[in-house]
């Protein structure tokens, strides 16, 4: 159950869930794709970068960026229905209609200071690698270790929200599947990724860089055209990208 806070400058009511409450159990087994010198970097210095969702959704590397990345889209077979209850600002009996090109997004208005780390539940992964950036696969044996060694450190990184800290696997969706509770949990937002990135089988831990970026309804709703794009931020890494460095991880983590 969530907590119940009085926000003081406005008096609103406002639900918190525990981490533990947003956090899906650790699997036995994760691994990471990267270069070598970054590989290399994780395993003996422990240098792990995190980054915001919305760096994400800029990002134009197709298999990393993801425009949709804290955001669900519903769109439905046969488009959205609605309900009109008023006209010309006045009460009006209920008529329901069609939207047929649009859909309903909901995006979390923390996505700017909601750090990510990726990781993957798959071994032997090849889509990371191009020939002149080869990815090798690094395999943490002992998530938990990892796990507490990131906790103990976001407690000492000017900037991070440690009792944010969540962790879980990615749930793959589509679009034309309805929301259920996802739209309004910001947590279950970040968790959540269009089925097209379904071969990625990514694990996520993420913290967020305000106390309330996943408190309950803090998203944003927007009906938007079909096919429309956003146009392409141009954000600025060092607000956007965190380095954030545990310590040696050659006790929990490999080079396969």
């Amino acid at each position: 159950m969530p907590q119940q806070l009085i926000e003081r400058q406005t008096g609103r009511t406002i639900y918190r869930y525990r981490p533990r409450e947003m956090s899906g159990a650790l699997p036995p087994v994760l691994y990471k794709y990267l270069p070598l010198a970054y590989a290399q970097a994780m395993i003996e210095r422990g240098a792990l970068v995190f980054s915001t969702l919305s760096w994400f959704q800029n990002f134009e590397d197709h298999e990393r960026g993801d425009e949709f990345e804290g955001t669900h889209k519903y769109f439905p077979v046969g488009g959205l229905e609605g309900t009109r209850t008023e006209r010309d600002g006045k009460p009006h009996p209920p008529v329901t209609f069609k939207l047929p090109n649009d859909s309903l997004q909901s995006k979390a208005k923390g996505r700017d200071h909601i750090f990510i780390y990726s990781t993957s539940l798959r071994s032997g992964l090849t889509q990371f690698s191009n020939p002149t950036t080869p990815s090798l696969c690094v395999e943490i044996y002992n998530p938990m270790m990892f796990f507490t060694r990131l906790r103990a450190v976001l407690q000492l990184t000017p900037g991070a929200k440690p009792q944010t800290l969540i962790h879980d696997t990615v749930n793959y969706y589509s679009v034309a599947d309805p929301p259920g509770n996802v739209h309004a949990l910001p947590d279950r937002l970040v968790m959540n990724k269009h089925e097209r990135f379904r071969d990625q089988h990514e694990y996520r831990f993420a913290f967020g860089r305000k106390r309330d970026v996943f408190d309950f309804e803090n998203v944003e709703y927007q009906l938007v055209r079909d096919r429309s794009r956003q146009p392409r931020q141009i954000l600025n890494e060092r607000d956007h990208r965190m380095l954030v460095k545990v310590g040696s991880l050659a006790d929990c983590c490999r080079l396969l």
